[in-house]
């Protein structure tokens, strides 16, 4: 498997909006939010001329969303793909994403929910490692949680050991300003359907 490369002080991080762009006024909020958090952590931001649009779930028509994936692969100053937030409507632009241009300039990439339709063809057709954790969007909250720290040092090659985390957010909570933390309410637990225990690594 090829694994780009990891990220550095003054590292590029380009940010595609493949699917919807920012709807409301606090998802605005939190996508400068994020820029500002990524910026104080020393890497250089270029986010997508489309980022701050949203109609019917698209930041863009199709051809531009996918030229923006091409364009970020193509462009040699950008050093990671973190793709803005989730959606419904990534895979109108998969006939219009150059995936030999992908595959020949290998970069990290980074996203989750809809963005799994570029990030499963990189690992699965091209061999090219991908990570399946975070968008762009949730960097923007207030205050991290761990699993938001583990990201940002996987992304820089640190690989952390992970763990069940002990709380999660059971319902989604309402947004007042977009910067607001995750509102931990249930403690989590693992089960299996017959009630067996088993063991898992890897």
């Amino acid at each position: 498997m090829k694994y780009p490369s990891f990220l550095k002080e003054n590292s590029t991080i380009g940010v595609p909006s493949p699917s919807a762009g920012a709807s409301n006024d606090q998802k605005k909020n939190k996508f400068l939010n994020a820029t500002k958090n990524l910026e104080e952590l020393g890497y250089n931001l270029i986010l997508s001329e489309n980022i701050f649009n949203s109609k019917k779930g698209r930041s863009a028509n199709e051809k531009i969303r996918a030229k923006e994936i091409n364009d970020m692969f193509e462009n040699k100053d950008i050093d990671m793909i973190l793709c803005a937030t989730g959606g419904d409507f990534l895979v109108e632009i998969l006939p219009h994403v150059n995936f030999e241009l992908l595959k020949n300039n290998p970069k990290l990439v980074a996203g989750f929910s809809d963005p799994t339709g570029i990030l499963y063809p990189l690992t699965t057709k091209y061999d090219i490692a991908t990570i399946y954790g975070h968008n762009f969007s949730p960097l923007g909250m207030e205050k991290y949680h761990q699993s938001d720290l583990d990201f940002l040092e996987i992304i820089k090659g640190n690989i952390v050991e992970q763990n069940s985390y002990d709380l999660y957010e059971n319902e989604y909570q309402e947004k007042v300003t977009g910067l607001e933390y995750y509102k931990l309410t249930d403690k989590v637990y693992w089960n299996t359907l017959d009630d067996k225990e088993i063991t898992l690594k890897g």
